[in-house]
């Protein structure tokens, strides 16, 4: 795993621990189906990152992109 896949990994994994200390107060101001799907969306990034296949660095650029905005 090259370094930028190591620090996508672990600033996802900061991420999510972000989310769950704030879940109550996000799921009072966001729509239930907006704040599923991006939690979705980081489960599967979070997987992608774990997998032993090559990655393209573009792609996981654009799915963390796609998940801080």
């Amino acid at each position: 795993m090259s370094e930028y896949h190591a620090s996508l990994k672990q600033w996802s994994e900061e991420i999510a621990k972000t989310f769950h200390k704030s879940e109550d107060v996000l799921r009072e101001n966001v729509q239930k189906e907006r704040l599923d799907e991006w939690q979705e969306n980081l489960r599967e990034f979070k997987k992608l990152l774990s997998t032993k296949e090559p990655l393209q660095d573009a792609d996981i650029y654009n799915r963390a992109n796609k998940l801080y905005t």
